[in-house]
């Protein structure tokens, strides 16, 4: 429990002040030695999370604890794309914190489907007088790794993806959540693991890259050949920079 709590204060959870009061609460009832072993265990872990703002820690307040009271909230969100702030009513299913960032998740009025928002994006929370109830079964977690990367781990296309490598490297790429979801099965020098069509073609190009020459992909050929294309962009695109700074110097 200690731990959970060291982990939820430092990620920015938005009632990490329950959980510290819940904590001490429990030291109250522990002897001395139990006590001591509490602190050493607290002092023992450390997270490291990018700071989060006063302002989002509020947001994420008030979109818990909506969620918990099935409460509608007029939100105004902008998308970072250089247009103005949209307002909308939503009804927040949950909030969850991934990669560094908390995302909240819920049925969006305005466009009428469920969708994902980042919190760091919210301008404005404002409570309405409207109600819903969510889903029963729905997971927050699941719809919003589906709507960051879709048809990773569709059932209906997923593909055979073989790699052979060190296995430190094999290991890290093991780590990334979609290829730690898709594994299969695991060997030393050798993994395989079963993914989506779309995201062979789309997005898991991109996340090979910076293995560079350590990794040598075994099947399908479709996915060396989508390497083959994005790197050959990809120098293009360098090969570009670099005459025009050779051109131009200043």
């Amino acid at each position: 429990m200690v731990h959970a709590s060291t982990f939820a204060r430092e990620a920015g959870y938005p009632h990490s002040e329950s959980l510290e009061r819940a904590i001490d609460k429990l030291k109250l009832y522990t002897n001395d030695e139990q006590l001591l072993r509490l602190e050493l265990h607290d002092q023992g872990v450390s997270v490291i999370y990018p700071p989060l703002e006063e302002r989002e820690r509020s947001f994420l307040q008030q979109l818990e604890e909506a969620a918990a009271q099935g409460m509608t909230l007029e939100m105004v969100y902008d998308k970072g794309r250089s247009e103005p702030p949209v307002s909308r009513d939503f009804d927040p299913y949950g909030i969850v914190h991934w990669k560094g960032c908390w995302y909240t998740v819920g049925y969006c009025r305005l466009r009428q489907t469920i969708r994902s928002f980042r919190a760091d994006r919210i301008v404005e929370l404002r409570p309405t007088e409207q109600r819903f109830d969510r889903p029963g079964g729905f997971s927050a977690k699941a719809h919003l790794l589906e709507s960051l990367l879709p048809g990773s781990l569709d059932g209906e296309t997923l593909v055979n993806v073989r790699i052979a490598g060190p296995e430190q490297a094999l290991h890290e790429l093991g780590r990334h959540w979609l290829f730690g979801h898709a594994l299969i099965s695991r060997e030393p020098e050798e993994a395989l693991f079963r993914i989506g069509q779309a995201a062979l073609v789309s997005y898991v190009p991109y996340f090979l890259l910076p293995y560079g020459k350590a990794l040598t992909i075994l099947e399908p050929l479709s996915l060396v050949e989508r390497l083959v294309q994005v790197s050959a962009d990809v120098a293009a695109h360098y090969a570009e920079m670099k005459d025009n700074l050779e051109k131009d110097p200043t």
